[in-house]
């Protein structure tokens, strides 16, 4: 409370008590709310979202609860002649210059929850109280104008805000092809209903609501083709739909290709494609329908909110054991080749004892030295391994999907192993871990970490208890050999370390799928590979014709890596965008489309400088002109653009 601390033995009634000390309460808050509502009760800014925002003002809903009368505050009615208008020194009144968003500071409430969204829930930073008594406010940044701050349009302020002070723009929804028939747009109201998206903010919802489609499905129609863009994810309202993995082959035995995994899903399973949509990484599968059905498709955006739900987030895990534990550990290289009966007893080992954990980047893992307790599949993601020796950092590599960590820990090992043989170090282990019985976890002493592990970029991790994994190892003989062998050769390389190799991590190549490299043994800055690119795109994207690719970059020996995008395996660009218009194209590509509003996110979250934003001529819009003051001018709508190599 603002005025009482809390003590044992305190007695504290709401207004949902009953009896006359309820009516204390409920009567307190019907004058605060009448007078925070003559003052801050606006129509949403713009007019053509205030038939739809008003159902989802708290102010209002407040208002209408308690019964509250705000004209009793009116000063113009008890005013004659009415007062002249307070100055509000530091603040404004309505802000359009965000291209997403609209800020009427006249609306606002000072409840602070912009303030704990920017800076609690997203770490930016941005919003923050301005002034004092009267003319104090929300500012972002030094009290300018939001399209001129920091702000990345991330819209954690707008869902958060209870009134009509943060609204949206409306912004451009997926086209529809016309002959597609099946596909509609859903609305935000079918959305609030569903309970689905119980938990996710109606305001959210309805900015969102053109980034879910409405799929009704044929018997026999494929939904998506395992190597294709994984840039949605599926919810299943009705109907059984088959998935079917093939081996990644290639040539002319890509046509006799037997499926290595075959399931089935069921509205029960309710969701799939999710973590392709998460990771910006190929389907993993072809999914087909074994019968009419109909799939919610949503975008990016929403399966993010959906996941930052704790009941939902567990019911996805929950099911991931379930359905798809045993396709990801495939791609595991500890898993390779194993027997798929033996391979069947280990995923049904593993399934019940997996954690999960998410790291975004730049947390650590873990730290050299450390007491090593778990063991880690990385099931998104890339992690920055460094090997320390006499205090400083001698190695650096890269580790990604399809790997495990901190086995060496785990195991105990220590540089003297790496002398031993593989069959030796495994033999010694083996009747170890037969002599401890049910004391596994005191069979020998806990081993430390070896290496510091620190996120590169976000991270999906599934983690093991130390006393699981020696119970795997004691269990599965190939397992264990395959363990072993594998710690054996890193230990043995741990220490020696390689420029190049060093450069290849500190350089961000190991994200790169599709990197343009320079031989400047054999450049001659003819300009060719310039021009052709500029002819290559013509002005289909942004009215004028503009150079893609930058003969500028970081070096490698006798090599330069040019500034184009790098197609990264889990862009960090498609982060965050406010819209949903940058995604992978047919061939993993970086594809910005027609709706990007312009907000530079996706230029500010490129560590590689691939993306940068140029007037798009195609669509002009009015602005201030900064150096005729009262006059407007036509300018070109800032958009992205990037290389699609």
């Amino acid at each position: 409370a603002c005025q009482h601390q809390v003590k044992d033995g305190m007695e504290v009634f709401t207004m949902n008590a009953p009896g006359p000390d309820g009516d204390r309460v409920r009567q307190t808050v019907k004058a605060v709310t009448e007078l925070l509502a003559a003052d801050h009760l606006k129509p949403a800014h713009p007019p053509e979202l205030e038939k739809e925002l008003k159902h989802f003002n708290e102010l209002r809903r407040m208002t209408e609860t308690c019964g509250a009368d705000p004209s009793r505050f009116n000063l113009e009615i008890v005013s004659n002649p009415p007062p002249p208008a307070r100055p509000l020194a530091g603040r404004r009144e309505l802000d359009s210059s965000s291209p997403v968003f609209l800020v009427d500071h006249g609306a606002c409430i000072l409840c602070d929850r912009c303030v704990r969204a920017c800076d609690d829930v997203r770490k930016n930073h941005v919003i923050g109280r301005t002034g004092k008594g009267v003319t104090a406010g929300i500012g972002f940044d030094l009290n300018i104008p939001m399209g001129q701050s920091t702000c990345v349009q991330c819209g954690e302020c707008m869902v958060s805000c209870p009134t009509s002070a943060i609204t949206f723009k409306p912004v451009a929804q997926i086209e529809i092809l016309a002959k597609d028939r099946s596909a509609e747009v859903l609305k935000a109201k079918e959305l609030i209903s569903d309970p689905i998206f119980a938990g996710i903010p109606p305001k959210f919802l309805l900015w969102q609501q053109g980034l879910v489609i409405r799929r009704r499905i044929k018997k026999g129609q494929v939904l998506c083709r395992q190597g294709d863009p994984g840039n949605t994810a599926f919810i299943i309202r009705r109907g059984e739909f088959k998935v079917t993995v093939f081996p990644s082959v290639r040539g002319a035995g890509a046509w006799f290709k037997k499926p290595i995994f075959e399931t089935q899903l069921t509205p029960a399973d309710m969701i799939f494609g999710e973590m392709a949509c998460l990771s910006g990484s190929p389907r993993a599968a072809n999914v087909t329908a074994l019968e009419a059905g109909e799939v919610w498709e949503i975008r990016r955006n929403v399966l993010d909110r959906l996941m930052r739900l704790p009941s939902q987030r567990r019911r996805f895990e929950t099911e991931y054991r379930e359905r798809s534990l045993d396709l990801a550990l495939q791609h595991t290289d500890l898993f390779k080749g194993i027997e798929q009966e033996e391979y069947s007893r280990i995923v049904d080992y593993l399934r019940r004892r997996l954690a999960f954990v998410r790291l975004r980047a730049g947390q650590t893992l873990f730290e050299h030295g450390e007491i090593a307790t778990h063991l880690y599949f990385v099931r998104l993601g890339h992690v920055r391994v460094s090997v320390h020796e006499h205090g400083r950092e001698a190695k650096v590599v890269s580790s990604g999907p399809g790997t495990i960590l901190g086995e060496i820990g785990l195991l105990a090992f220590t540089p003297d192993d790496d002398h031993k043989s593989v069959k030796e170090v495994d033999l010694a282990l083996k009747r170890a871990l037969d002599r401890a019985g049910d004391d596994l976890g005191n069979v020998f002493p806990p081993g430390v970490r070896t290496a510091t592990c620190v996120a590169l970029n976000n991270l999906e991790l599934a983690q093991l208890s130390r006393a699981d994994f020696l119970q795997m190892l004691r269990k599965f003989d190939l397992l264990r050999q395959r363990v072993v062998a594998q710690s054996l050769a890193r230990l043995r390389s741990s220490t020696v370390g390689h420029r190049i190799l060093d450069d290849y991590v500190a350089q961000g190549l190991y994200e790169g799928q599709s990197i343009l490299v320079l031989d400047l043994d054999n450049f001659t800055r003819c300009d060719a590979s310039t021009r052709g690119c500029v002819e290559q795109h013509g002005t289909k994207t942004h009215g004028i014709p503009i150079p893609r690719l930058l003969r500028a970059g970081q070096r490698l020996d006798h090599f330069m890596v040019a500034t184009s995008c790098r197609s990264c395996t889990d862009p960090h660009c498609m982060v965050g965008c406010p819209v949903d218009s940058i995604h992978r194209g047919k061939h993993l590509q970086i594809v910005i489309e027609d709706h990007c509003i312009g907000c530079g996110l996706c230029a500010e979250n490129c560590p590689y400088g691939s993306i940068f934003m140029i007037p798009n001529e195609r669509n002009r819009i009015v602005t201030l002109d900064p150096e005729n003051a009262g006059r407007s001018r036509l300018v070109g709508q800032l958009k992205a653009a990037n290389c699609d190599l």
